[in-house]
């Protein structure tokens, strides 16, 4: 179910779309870490309902807010499964098709190209 879950490309494609749109959102609303502390006790003061959803929500830190990282973690969760399976599967098909090489192995290749030459 894990497994299912992480490797699904609607997962993948929706996470990364809710990390990119809180990129914007970080870009658009004033960071802690870019104002000044006196910047938010006046923005407190002035609108103390916006302030408290943005900072019920960490949107004035979005980069270090919980939330955000672990939508991070995640990606990172489907990237490590998907590039574990798909190496399992490649270093199955390998082991599948892995012959030794004889003089026949060109036997075709051989035909083919005599054939071109031979008109």
């Amino acid at each position: 179910m894990v497994k299912r879950f992480f490797l699904s490309p609607k997962t993948v494609i929706s996470l990364i779309c809710t990390v990119g749109l809180s990129c914007l959102i970080g870009s658009i609303v004033p960071q802690v870490t870019t104002k000044t502390p006196q910047f938010f006790e006046t923005w407190k003061a002035r609108s103390p309902e916006v302030y408290y959803v943005i900072d019920l929500l960490q949107l004035n830190q979005v980069y270090t807010s919980v939330w955000f990282l672990v939508l991070v973690a995640m990606i990172a969760l489907c990237l490590i499964f998907s590039l574990y399976y798909q190496s399992k599967a490649l270093i199955k098909f390998r082991r599948f098709i892995q012959k030794d090489i004889t003089k026949t192995s060109f036997k075709d290749h051989i035909v083919i190209e005599s054939a071109q030459t031979s008109e």
